[in-house]
């Protein structure tokens, strides 16, 4: 049987927010990180669960964050609508961050409208996904939600 090969499809824009980098109290090495990359690892290198036929979550924790729990949500074509058995189309439309053990969490979105940063079950509002200033707000905001999430974690 051949491996199905995965190809990501993602919002330039919406992956422009997740890129701010944030450096994570948790890395020993002190290295840059984002929300893009650590979505991106997410797929590559987490446990895929089929949320429902439209849905796929790939779950992950980094090693660098133990005790985290990283999401990469994704609308996916199911395999009977697929043009090629070969290949899995999957689309990114979220990252969810949650701590097992103090329980915070930090999901980014994309909606219709934008984008959505929710902490603790609060919602920081919608934020454009438009070029110019906007797209540079949310990529900051983005980053400085998961610099807090992960030094609340390890403080």
């Amino acid at each position: 049987m051949t491996d199905v090969k995965r190809e990501i499809v993602v919002s330039p824009l919406f992956y422009d927010a997740l890129s701010g980098e944030f450096v994570p109290d948790s890395d020993p090495e002190r290295r840059k990180h984002t929300l893009g990359r650590l979505s991106m690892a997410a797929v590559q290198k987490g446990e895929a669960t089929q949320v429902d036929r439209w849905r796929r979550d790939f779950e992950y924790e980094p090693s660098w964050a133990p005790g985290v729990l990283a999401t990469a949500v994704c609308s996916h074509m199911p395999k009977d609508k697929l043009l090629s058995s070969e290949t899995e189309i999957l689309s990114l439309i979220g990252v969810d961050l949650a701590d097992r053990v103090n329980g915070s969490s930090l999901t980014v979105i994309e909606e219709e409208n934008g984008l959505s940063v929710i902490e603790n079950e609060i919602t920081f509002g919608l934020m454009p996904l438009e070029l110019g200033p906007e797209i540079a707000r949310a990529r900051c905001i983005v980053a400085a939600r998961a610099f807090s999430f992960f030094r609340n974690d390890y403080l």
